[in-house]
């Protein structure tokens, strides 16, 4: 879903728009509710300047500042560090913000919008590229507001009319504060090619929420990242491409909408690719933390070019997970896992003497099966912590049980901990994350 140009609309546009939104109220697809919308576009009729802060009962906020009723900027809400990143990467990728430093004259109410016109000033990017970026952004924000409203409103089961006041809690669904006056930097104005028609940029979000839910994808929002919860079954679901391309991608720390700027595709493709998966319930949605806030105190001077910004979303891959595991399905479980959070692995078939292997390798963490080809895993972990390259690191058991007779025996042979069957993502990952000082969060 690239991001839709909210510029003013002619005629034949508007009466467009008007026919499909009468079309899906016939096919039962539920459109943003007008109160909370005209309610915003009211501001913008009045030629309102100034902060429109929203809040819903859900507790998500966002920012819309308009400047004589045009909208300027929007933020707040989901990720937006990880949204300004995303969108300054896909306009802009020359740009190296590692080393941008800004002056304390730099700072504005909004730091986002200050650092973009901040890289106009400095010549550093075009104004058209930056005003692409903007365009990307406020477009996510005025999905995400659209789809919060959305499920919001459709959870408390209201009629159309009543959707603004929650009579049963005696809350209203949303709050709507103005701050006259508010800009969003006080000593930098971009362009007026930087603002747009709030009506027009509705109308047209009105469409893109329109063919979400047609997708089926109403209730999956796309700040989500997906993640491969049973590699063997996506194995055997997948073409042999797809499921080494789904493993590369899905490493729990992309978004959808990470994953389609990365791969240069609309987002609504990329989402319905991966719904089949979905339902059948091998790949899941979590939610993800934002990103950490740019600091911008590299040093002055102009910036060195040809370097991306997603320098923040590629782990090193340095870390080596060793398995000494017999069962295949076992083993490639634990290597998909790995995989999916830039891991490497390496598996070792020599069960009776793995250590020539282990010393050429020095894997970070072990993973050691306790099955009955395997000679006494108990026995090998002893040997394994004998050498002194290994006294420190974690050798993690795969087993069936872990009862008292289990951890005595793993306390004499220097066992870190077990891994119980079934095996999870949720279950490896917390390894992982216990383990492993560079594991991912």
């Amino acid at each position: 879903m690239t991001p839709v140009n909210p510029s003013p609309l002619n005629s034949s546009e508007r009466a467009a728009i008007a026919a499909q939104q009468h079309n899906s109220t016939k096919t039962g697809i539920s459109q943003q509710s007008p109160d909370l919308k005209e309610h915003l576009l009211s501001y913008s009729q009045n030629k309102f300047t100034g902060k429109l802060s929203l809040q819903l009962v859900t507790g998500e906020q966002w920012e819309l500042y308009l400047s004589l009723g045009r909208l300027v900027w929007a933020t707040g809400g989901f990720h937006p560090v990880r949204r300004w990143l995303r969108q300054l990467w896909r306009c802009c990728p020359e740009i190296a913000l590692s080393q941008l430093h800004l002056r304390r004259s730099d700072h504005g109410e909004c730091w986002d919008y200050q650092v973009l016109a901040v890289l106009i000033q400095r010549q550093l990017s075009t104004t058209k590229s930056v005003v692409a970026a903007m365009l990307g952004m406020i477009t996510e924000v005025l999905f995400d507001i659209s789809q919060t409203w959305e499920l919001t409103s459709r959870k408390k089961k209201l009629q159309r009319d009543r959707l603004r006041f929650d009579r049963q809690q005696n809350k209203p669904l949303y709050r709507l504060i103005p701050y006259p006056g508010v800009r969003p930097s006080s000593s930098s104005i971009l362009p007026p090619t930087s603002t747009w028609s709030l009506e027009a940029a509705f109308l047209q979000m009105d469409l893109v929420w329109e063919q979400w839910s047609q997708a089926t994808l109403y209730k999956y929002s796309p700040n989500f990242a997906p993640v491969i919860t049973d590699a063997v079954q996506l194995q055997e679901y997948a073409p042999e491409a797809t499921y080494q391309n789904l493993r590369k991608l899905l490493n729990g720390q992309r978004t959808l909408r990470d994953i389609a700027i990365l791969c240069e595709q609309d987002l609504l493709t990329v989402s319905c690719s991966l719904l089949p998966y979905i339902h059948r319930q091998v790949i899941k949605l979590t939610r993800i933390p934002d990103l950490p806030r740019p600091q911008f105190t590299g040093k002055p001077g102009v910036l060195p070019r040809k370097q991306g910004l997603w320098e923040w979303t590629e782990p090193t891959e340095t870390t080596l997970i060793a398995c000494i595991v017999e069962k295949e399905e076992n083993r490639q479980s634990i290597e998909a896992i790995a995989d999916s959070v830039h891991y490497r692995t390496v598996a070792i078939s020599d069960y009776q003497a793995p250590l020539p292997l282990l010393l050429q390798q020095q894997p970070n963490l072990i993973f050691l099966e306790n099955s009955q080809s395997v000679a006494n895993s108990y026995d090998l972990c002893s040997k394994i912590r004998a050498s002194a390259n290994f006294q420190n690191t974690p050798i993690i058991i795969v087993t069936d049980t872990n009862n008292m007779i289990d951890r005595v025996r793993a306390k004499f042979a220097g066992v870190t901990d077990f891994l119980v069957k079934p095996i999870t993502p949720e279950k490896v990952t917390a390894l992982f994350q216990q383990y492993l000082s560079e594991s991912p969060t």
